[in-house]
């Protein structure tokens, strides 16, 4: 059957887009911030279809399934709901971001636990499936997937009563849903399956690596991971279950419950709030599954072959890494370094606390701790362990790699660098 995509402009701005071969039409939006009739240089306009949604939870704390059932023609104006999350009285991107108070978002946050794994898509104008243009999914702006308790919680109880695939991941699994879908639908939207590239910073960084060394089979060639890597102590290495099982179990004391099914029913609200209660640190952490990570994860790199190539010419996966000046998960170690470290037998005073110097001189060193030496452990373990021949890149955000690895680098001059600008208002900014 044809692939072909039909499209048409209409008077509310709107175009009508063919997803696939069964004729299932999408209709999304022509995107003014970034479309020629605001660049008027630039004589291309730029599609967006918004929550389109790749998975079906089940139910709490059950593995997603991918989604292929759509009516024959879908709207895909709006943003689609948000995984539960503690709130906030401003929004945390918008925070981030440093958004003036004029202009941070007002509109209400919607929530749905079993609705919120959507993705959104941008596209040049007119794009169909032989244009077989990158793509680029990143993982903090066009994929949601389920966050906190419900996507990081993990235990034998949960294994035993729900099934081995659904003992925990939940979130990271979701990401690897997202991309499984992004690879089998893409096409019509004038992107390539064989040209997939992840990206993210920060905790989307260890998201993206989780990926690379997941037992799941890989859908993506290439990808880009900016501040933060997995295997750093009290950081980023993936918890056994007996550890998770912990967690799970003063999750469920906290609460009043005894049961799984009863945990299920527990309203999200109070869920979050317990786990805030009863987790220390602000990072979320995998878990050591043999389903989506093995004990030998660190040994394992997992990339898709570039699409249409022959053997001799194939491509080698490619990683590009580097990290953020003051990366905002260093100052939450800062802040917070009395809950990971013994008090010293002498109080520092208040002057020595609050000197910038010294807040400069310890985030560099937790900078070059957890970004500069993960980077040079995962390159030493790709060179040694990878069947793939893995070419990785450093790019350089602020300074350069003050290890003495980094001769195993292609290194760029340093620079500033604004990864992206992101497509789309505000409230599609998913933090991870």
């Amino acid at each position: 059957m044809n692939f072909t995509t039909y499209y048409k402009l209409f008077a509310d701005n709107s175009i009508t887009f063919l997803l696939t071969f069964s004729y299932k039409f999408f209709r999304g939006i022509t995107h003014n911030e970034s479309s020629h009739d605001v660049y008027e240089d630039d004589a291309i306009s730029m599609w967006q279809f918004r929550g389109i949604k790749y998975g079906k939870i089940p139910a709490r704390f059950m593995q997603a399934e991918l989604n292929e059932e759509f009516e024959n023609f879908t709207d895909y104006y709006h943003y689609g709901p948000r995984c539960p999350q503690k709130t906030r009285l401003v929004r945390l991107e918008d925070a981030l971001i440093g958004i003036p108070d004029r202009f941070v978002n007002s509109t209400k946050e919607v929530f749905d636990e079993l609705n919120c794994l959507d993705v959104i898509i941008t596209t040049p104008d007119g794009q169909d499936k032989k244009s077989k243009l990158p793509v680029m999914p990143i993982v903090h702006v066009a994929l949601n997937y389920r966050l906190g308790p419900l996507g990081y919680v993990g235990s034998e109880e949960l294994r035993k009563e729900l099934g081995n695939i659904n003992r925990g991941n939940y979130g990271l699994r979701d990401i690897n849903l997202a991309i499984t879908w992004i690879s089998k639908h893409i096409a019509p939207f004038g992107g390539s399956p064989g040209r997939l590239t992840i990206y993210s910073e920060s905790a989307g960084s260890v998201c993206v690596e989780s990926q690379i060394h997941s037992l799941l089979p890989p859908h993506f060639h290439r990808a880009i991971m900016q501040s933060q890597t997995m295997g750093q102590p009290l950081f980023s290495t993936p918890q056994s279950i007996e550890a998770k099982s912990d967690i799970y179990n003063k999750l469920k004391e906290n609460i009043g419950v005894k049961t799984v099914k009863e945990l299920q029913q527990v309203e999200w609200k109070k869920l979050i709030e317990a786990y805030g209660a009863i987790k220390t640190g602000s990072i979320e952490l995998g878990m050591i599954d043999d389903e989506f990570f093995g004990k030998d994860w660190r040994t394992r790199f997992s990339f898709k072959d570039q699409e249409g190539e022959s053997i001799a010419n194939k491509t080698p996966p490619e990683v590009m890494m580097g990290n953020t000046g003051r990366e905002g998960t260093t100052e939450e170690i800062l802040r917070t370094y009395h809950i990971t470290i013994p008090a010293a037998p002498v109080p520092a005073s208040d002057r020595q606390l609050t000197d910038p110097n010294l807040a400069d001189s310890l985030l560099t060193i937790l900078e070059n701790l957890f970004f500069y030496k993960g980077t040079a452990e995962f390159i030493a373990h790709a060179q040694a362990h990878s069947k793939h021949k893995v070419i990785v890149r450093q790019f350089i955000f602020q300074q350069r790699n003050p290890l003495l690895t980094a001769g195993n680098f292609t290194i760029s001059q340093p620079m500033f660098w604004i990864s992206f600008i992101f497509i789309g208002r505000r409230e599609s900014l998913m933090i991870l």
